[in-house]
């Protein structure tokens, strides 16, 4: 099955959450639920807010960027991520500035040349984005993964067809957030081939919700990414389009 003509256009959705100004507290206040949470495992999912002084997040011309998110900007309470897909080595990524606040998507070129890297990063220290540091805490499909004292993740992952020869299942996964005792829903994927990888982070009272899917099936090798970010107050979600 090709890969779906949806996840291939990406755009920045309109602001679902404004943050009214807000002042963002200084990195280890806690700000929600969300802040220095314990994981399933036990271990806490650590809040890898940017310092303020930390310098400005940067890509390198020349090369396609690894998909993912690699920046946060504490004054748009935003993401920035590259999104996108890479099929059997040709990319189609964008970087997408994920949250409330945030500027409209910036479509990469596939050569990844000079100029078009310079104008992503100038809009990267126009923005206020900073590197994201620490790790994420990856999700197991069926098992909520507390995230604060009201919020927790599920990953949910059903079969919609049994495959055949030469041909492997397709899988639909959808991510919910349990937001203050409401179902938030997250991103949905439904791939055939699919290997997904769900993770999130605690981040400035907000979290980061990213979803790595690699696809292998017959002809076709294919890795794609969508995140979305989820106030941790107000249950508000904002989604990369995928």
């Amino acid at each position: 099955m090709p890969l779906m003509s949806h996840r291939l256009a990406f755009y920045a959705l309109a602001v679902l959450a404004a943050c009214g100004g807000k002042k963002e507290p200084p990195s280890g206040t806690p700000s929600g639920p969300g802040t220095g949470s314990a994981s399933a495992s036990g271990r806490p999912v650590a809040d890898a807010a940017a310092a303020p002084a930390a310098p400005a997040a940067q890509l390198t011309a020349g090369a396609a960027p690894a998909l993912g998110c690699f920046a946060w900007s504490a004054s748009r309470k935003a993401a920035a991520c590259v999104t996108g897909s890479i099929s059997n080595g040709e990319p189609e990524l964008y970087i997408e500035y994920v949250g409330a606040g945030a500027s409209p998507a910036l479509e990469l070129s596939k050569t990844f040349d000079a100029a078009g890297i310079t104008a992503v990063n100038e809009s990267l220290a126009r923005e206020g984005f900073s590197p994201l540091s620490g790790n994420d805490d990856a999700l197991t499909a069926g098992k909520p993964l507390p995230v604060g004292s009201s919020l927790s993740i599920l990953w949910t992952r059903t079969q919609t067809d049994p495959g055949g020869e030469n041909q492997p299942p397709t899988h639909k996964n959808d991510l919910v957030a349990t937001c203050n005792g409401k179902p938030v829903p997250l991103l949905t994927v439904e791939a055939e081939g699919d290997n997904p990888r769900p993770s999130v982070r605690s981040i400035g009272g907000h979290a980061l919700i990213s979803l790595h899917v690699n696809i292998g099936r017959e002809g076709e090798q294919a890795d794609q990414f969508s995140a979305a970010v989820l106030d941790t107050a107000s249950c508000a979600v904002t989604a990369s389009v995928n």
